[in-house]
């Protein structure tokens, strides 16, 4: 499991969160291989909220299945809108 925390609060500033920050983890990478798209990895990106940290977020816990190329696309819009 890693930790998203650090990722993310080097970006808080911009982000305009001003409540607890939730728990994030990435668990579980998966690798797939298949012809078409050759091999890849998912990882689940898993959310824990209490009221506190995420009001919008009706379920305690949430989580989706990203791949890694997922990541780097997501790192590579904050640090273009957070420098």
């Amino acid at each position: 499991m890693i930790k998203m925390e650090p990722f993310f609060h080097q970006f808080k500033h911009c982000l305009n969160v001003n409540h607890v920050m939730p728990f994030l983890s990435v668990e579980h990478p998966v690798t797939y291989t298949s012809w078409e798209l050759g091999r890849y990895t998912t990882y689940d990106v898993c959310i824990d909220c209490t009221e506190d940290s995420c009001p919008l977020f009706v379920l305690p816990r949430s989580s989706v299945a990203r791949r890694y190329s997922q990541f780097r696309w997501l790192k590579k819009r904050l640090s273009q809108a957070c420098p």
